[in-house]
């Protein structure tokens, strides 16, 4: 009787041990794919970090590139405006100055600027 009692109790400590294990595994697996999951943001997060930067220095670059052309223009019209009389002005129109303008994006060549 004494036998049957602990063969009763040796499968229910089986049983036991058999749960708590297979409750372990599926706890190590999940954490194994939250380390997964949380790889996976860390490296999404350093390409739009990435991705960010690069934007930023775009915008800077288109900015500083647009600053020398506007910078030309706004030289021409104000020799054009700040004539003293409407016979310079004409003058300056007639002459056909040209103001050169550089192109963007580091090119040599230049864009006349005729002013009528």
């Amino acid at each position: 009787m004494l036998a049957v009692f602990f063969v009763c109790i040796a499968g229910s400590v089986y049983a036991v041990l058999a749960y708590i294990l297979k409750k372990q595994k599926q706890q190590e697996k999940k954490m194994l794919e939250v380390e997964e999951l949380s790889e996976a943001l860390k490296l999404k997060s350093e390409a739009l970090h990435d991705e960010h930067d690069s934007m930023k220095s775009l915008v800077t670059d288109i900015s500083h590139q647009l600053k020398t052309p506007i910078s030309a223009l706004q030289a021409c019209f104000s020799m054009y405006l700040e004539a003293d009389s409407e016979k310079e002005r004409t003058e300056f129109l007639t002459r056909r100055k040209i103001c050169r303008i550089p192109y963007p994006a580091g090119s040599s060549r230049e864009l006349p600027l005729r002013v009528r």
